[in-house]
């Protein structure tokens, strides 16, 4: 295959998009089989000045049968061999026809050389070397797809020479890429989500139950061993925005949705909290758990490593003020100087005990900070970094053997975009994304906090609430954007390199919690809102799933519900909130676990007496479960 024109393509079979009948070709050859026959081309061409040369047969054994066209489509103008059962030879288009009474039609078993020509409306064809064909268009092309057909018959096509004006980009989206997508994901993907209702309606432990009006929220899970499972999560309650309580975790039998072993406490909350020596009490949060580590027996490059069954969670801490008076809690930006001066992140370290029925606290819980900054006011190299948030997806491995692993999370820069106002805190555009790389140290065995990489897209953007996972094209970056509730994303090779540049991906505004995953088919997904695409254009109901195309501009596809809380008849009649979706670790088979919370918006809050708290909100309100179902089983994250 050649071009005049370089296409700036590694292997130029890579160009097309390939269809035999209803399947997508995976091997990309410009042949077909009995069945109808095209392929597209993936770059933009001028179809006001264009040439075209190619070679095309239909394979002799099809001389006893049904065979027809070696054709090439330009948009709307049908350059035609042997069309019509091999009975036509011509231009078919929008304009004035000449084609010749004796054009020659298919030979099988004969290549025959065709070339195309379009200038300006003029449009002319020759089949090895006679005239074939003419066409005097109407109205020049406009943008159009170029596209080889042949309607039954083995065929096969090759591209002798391509000219058109100028440089041939590659096409960002197209409907034919969009059906290979679609097509490749039906046939080797999901099949379908099923929803299980509520997975976790109360806590066991004490001052977190339902009578208090506290409830789960917030999930995550690990796999801790072949057959043991952990689940974590917050509690939350209604006193204010955010009511983030404890950090719990359950410790499951067989699988995450198993029989429950253990339940204890990972960070317990408490309303007499003095975190600034000033004699005053203020609730102490916790939240957005998340947690990594090697698995119990797990086989990594044919070995157990040494840091299996050693295992990191991380959550945000920070202090809020309870109105004595009310028994409500003041908003963030109502106290901008007490979020500023204690929030930040905390972790503890842990491992399965011997008899597998609890988990042994390694590091207590303490506070987040890099090697190297284990006092004074800086807690990373970023010195002017007031703050950090923890994030919401969990950790991933950074190298081989797992020894490393990164994390997002979200630092924020007091006058990073030119103000100090104290409420931008709260509304996070002073914050910065940035990698966290945490070590395996043989010496201690623990963890530790050696790196932190560049800010993504730089300071000042507002990018928050960030993941990362990664692809067979690098690590992929994604985060939330403050100003138009924009989804950022970035590829990069290196992590810890310079700065990563931050593109908005097109049509998923989202003003709720997002977070990206890699699923075990390959495909790379995010949960979340898709307000254009809700049937109630709400930002957190229906949750949804989809799959994300880093080389299509991080084009969103196969948007599917996970939970649409309207659907399910949720007694909560004023937009029910349906977020935190989280895709568990996968651990072999057809079906893979998801979680996420649902609340009510309402709060109770005695300064807004219009808007009420009811009983059956706050009933509904807890962890629910899904099911993904894949057309096959994929293997699991970890092999033992």
């Amino acid at each position: 295959m050649a071009y005049d024109t370089d296409p700036q393509s590694p292997l130029p079979w890579k160009d097309w998009t390939v269809f035999r009948g209803t399947d997508c070709a995976s091997d990309g050859e410009l042949r077909g089989d009995q069945r109808v026959f095209r392929a597209y081309f993936n770059r933009r061409v001028d179809p006001v000045n264009f040439f075209l040369e190619y070679e095309a047969s239909i394979a002799p054994e099809a001389a006893a049968g049904t065979f027809s066209d070696l054709s090439c489509h330009l948009g709307p103008v049908q350059f035609s061999l042997g069309s019509n059962r091999n009975t036509f030879t011509g231009i078919r288009g929008p304009g004035k026809g000449r084609n010749p009474d004796t054009a020659p039609l298919i030979e099988p078993g004969k290549s025959h050389r065709v070339a195309l020509t379009v200038a300006g409306r003029d449009c002319r064809m020759q089949v090895d070397g006679r005239e074939a064909g003419g066409l005097l268009l109407d109205q020049p092309l406009e943008d159009c797809p170029l596209e080889f057909y042949c309607w039954c018959g083995p065929c096969q096509f090759h591209v002798v020479g391509l000219r058109t004006g100028g440089r041939l980009p590659p096409l960002s989206g197209a409907p034919w890429i969009a059906e290979k997508e679609r097509l490749h994901n039906m046939q080797q993907s999901i099949e379908w989500i099923e929803h299980k209702g509520k997975f976790l309606h109360e806590c066991s432990l004490p001052g977190e139950g339902r009578d208090l009006g506290v409830y789960p929220a917030h999930p995550n899970g690990i796999q801790l061993s072949r057959d043991r499972f952990l689940i974590i999560y917050s509690t939350r309650a209604s006193r204010g925005d955010d009511d983030e309580k404890s950090g719990v975790y359950q410790l499951r039998e067989g699988s995450f949705d198993g029989r429950v072993l253990k339940e204890g406490w990972i960070c317990r909350t408490q309303d007499d909290w003095e975190p600034l020596g000033d004699g005053k009490r203020y609730v102490r949060q916790h939240g957005h758990l998340t947690v990594f580590g090697v698995p119990k027996g797990a086989i990594i490059q044919g070995r157990r490593q040494p840091h299996e069954n050693l295992f990191a969670v991380l959550w945000r801490v920070e202090a809020r003020w309870i109105d004595p008076q009310t028994g409500f809690m003041a908003y963030v930006q109502e106290h901008p100087e007490l979020t500023e001066s204690t929030r930040g992140v905390e972790w503890m370290q842990f491992r399965l005990n011997e008899s597998g029925d609890d988990i042994e606290i390694l590091q207590p819980p303490t506070r987040l900070r890099q090697t190297g900054y284990s006092e004074g006011p800086a807690f990373c190299r970023h010195e002017s970094a007031a703050s950090m948030v923890a994030n919401f997806a969990p950790p991933v491995p950074h190298n081989a053997e797992a020894s490393e692993w990164v994390h997002a999370n979200t630092i924020y820069v007091p006058g990073a975009r030119g103000t100090t106002d104290h409420q931008s805190i709260k509304v996070h555009t002073e914050g910065a994304v940035v990698p966290l790389r945490f070590r395996y140290d043989q010496a201690t065995h623990r963890y530790q906090w050696v790196e932190t990489g560049e800010p993504f897209g730089g300071l000042g953007q507002g990018l928050f609430e960030g993941s990362i996972a990664r692809d067979k094209s690098g690590w992929i970056i994604m985060a939330r954007r403050v100003q138009g509730d924009a989804v950022a994303f970035g590829r990069v090779d290196d992590l810890f390199g310079p700065k990563v540049p931050m593109q908005l991906a097109q049509d998923q505004r989202n003003g709720a919690p997002t977070v990206l995953f890699m699923c075990p088919d390959g495909i790379l997904r995010r949960t979340g809102g898709l307000p254009g695409v809700s049937p109630y254009h709400l930002e957190r109901n229906p949750l949804y799933i989809m799959d994300i195309h880093p080389d299509r501009g991080f084009a969103y596809s196969n948007p599917r519900v996970i939970f649409d809380a309207n659907r399910a008849g949720v007694p909560i009649p004023t937009t029910p909130i349906v977020d935190f979706g989280k895709v568990l670790p996968h651990a072999g088979g057809r079906s893979q676990t998801i979680l996420h919370r649902l609340r009510s918006p309402m709060l109770s809050d005695p300064r807004r007496p219009q808007y009420k708290l009811t009983p059956p909100e706050v009933e509904a309100s807890g962890i629910y479960g899904a099911k993904i179902h894949y057309r096959e089983p994929w293997p699991g994250a970890w092999e033992f």
